[in-house]
């Protein structure tokens, strides 16, 4: 079983028990840097399709986007919010892993989002290697 490469970002003002209400993530793109994490698809315990709230990142910073995302829940009770906007969705990407031994990528490098400002969060293409 492959892992997923995943970026992902702090989630404020979120409980626990919303979990499962697709309630709105809200986030700051402006200032918040995305972590790179591996998953084991098997460590996957919920997820729910969110619109992401967040500041630009980009010019004009000053305005605020809502984006789709993903809010994952692990197996040990810690939450993951991803930006939702590549060529595959996050459940083909889950559904893949599962079936294959390659690692699959679904980070901001690839994202819509972040391309259409000419931002590439590389602060996290380095994490993965350095946490291992």
């Amino acid at each position: 079983m492959g892992h997923i490469i995943i970026d992902h970002f702090p989630e404020y003002h979120f409980i626990e028990k919303e979990f499962g209400f697709n309630r709105p993530a809200l986030l700051n793109a402006q200032s918040d840097t995305p972590k790179r994490l591996a998953l084991n698809p098997k460590a996957v315990a919920g997820y729910e399709t969110v619109m992401i709230e967040t500041n630009r990142p980009g010019p004009p910073n000053t305005k605020s986007d809502k984006i789709k995302g993903v809010r994952i829940r692990s197996s040990w009770g810690q939450h993951f919010i991803i930006f939702d906007d590549l060529s595959q969705s996050f459940e083909k990407v889950l559904e893949e892993a599962c079936q294959s031994e390659v690692n699959t990528y679904f980070t901001t490098d690839d994202s819509k989002y972040f391309k259409q400002f000419g931002i590439h969060p590389s602060s996290a293409k380095n994490q993965l290697a350095a946490n291992s």
